[in-house]
């Protein structure tokens, strides 16, 4: 069982890493730095520019990132979602960038309506995808109603792409998979 960790300094040592925008260090060069000081780690970046509201500038600011970060194990992206749906040509797109390397959905894709999200996962490995971040850091893992979604989709998804779910803790990871099995989660607060 892998867990994705969010780092915030360049001495704490993790085998599984992930710099978002959300932070001081998702600058690129930093999580290259990252790389270089830890080379076991996987290490992946966030590639969600959320104040920019244009698609072709999004776009072409996930391709330069990509280009840039040649030394980086993945990339983690929502904005290939636009309205409830994957955007098919940007993810072909990506999906040729990135190659061999990790190319992974955000938790945002959560927050697509239940009913469209077998769909949008059959996109997802149709252009590669290697995974699917789902967000449960606000679901309350007593009751199964709210982790239906998840199992569910995790049961769909078989052993054809991965669910990563996100959690807020280590004990929240632990009593969730206590209850559902995953190959990965990610811990973001």
């Amino acid at each position: 069982m892998n867990t994705i960790f969010k780092v915030n300094s360049l001495t704490e040592s993790e085998d599984f890493v992930f710099f978002t925008n959300h932070q001081l260090e998702s600058n690129p060069l930093v999580a290259k730095m990252y790389k270089i000081m830890h080379q076991n780690s996987t290490v992946l970046i966030s590639l969600n520019y959320l104040n920019e509201l244009d698609p072709f500038i999004i776009q072409n600011i996930h391709y330069e990132t990509i280009k840039e970060t040649d030394s980086i194990d993945g990339y983690v992206t929502d904005q290939c979602i636009v309205k409830n749906e994957l955007d098919s040509n940007f993810l072909r797109e990506l999906s040729t960038m990135v190659k061999d390397k990790h190319l992974i959905i955000g938790p945002s894709f959560s927050n697509i309506p239940y009913f469209l999200q077998s769909k949008n996962l059959e996109i997802a490995i149709q252009h590669n995808a290697t995974a699917v971040m789902y967000d449960v850091r606000n679901i309350d893992f007593k009751n199964y109603n709210e982790l239906k979604p998840l199992a569910k989709l995790k049961s769909f998804a078989r052993k054809r792409i991965e669910i990563i779910p996100v959690v807020e803790s280590v004990e929240k990871r632990d009593e969730l998979l206590s209850l559902i099995p995953f190959q990965t989660v990610c811990i973001l607060d």
